[in-house]
């Protein structure tokens, strides 16, 4: 699971999962990637409500790969979701920076380059 710290205080948790089912007369099964977001009530918790899920599909004729999978999955929750602008900028920052810690500082100075507050968190579950 990733974990999304909003600037709000809200504390989000992404999940992926892959699914594969054969399908008749054909050779290759069906795949397809579910993205969860759900709203955690603490940074340890792992379940939380879910507000939102997106689907990818893949086609019997691609290549399933799981990279293009979660983004297509993600793209389609944030989509679906009530959340802003803005956090869904710090979501997808957390996704691509997964299994890093991830600091970032929003400031009105532009002159600020203060790196040691942390608003947002990326960390790979």
């Amino acid at each position: 699971m990733i974990l999304v710290k909003l600037s709000s205080g809200r504390q989000l948790g992404l999940s992926f999962r892959h699914h594969s089912r054969p399908q008749i007369a054909l050779p290759k099964p069906f795949r397809y990637t579910t993205c969860y977001i759900l709203e955690l009530s603490s940074s340890t918790s792992t379940d939380g409500k879910q507000i939102s899920r997106g689907q990818a599909n893949c086609s019997t004729l691609d290549q399933f790969k799981k990279e293009t999978g979660r983004k297509v999955a993600l793209r389609r929750a944030l989509a679906d979701s009530n959340l802003s602008k803005e956090d869904r900028k710090v979501v997808w920052k957390a996704y691509h920076e997964r299994g890093k810690e991830v600091t970032h500082e929003t400031t009105s100075d532009s002159s600020s380059t203060n790196d040691s507050a942390s608003d947002i968190t990326g960390a790979a579950i």
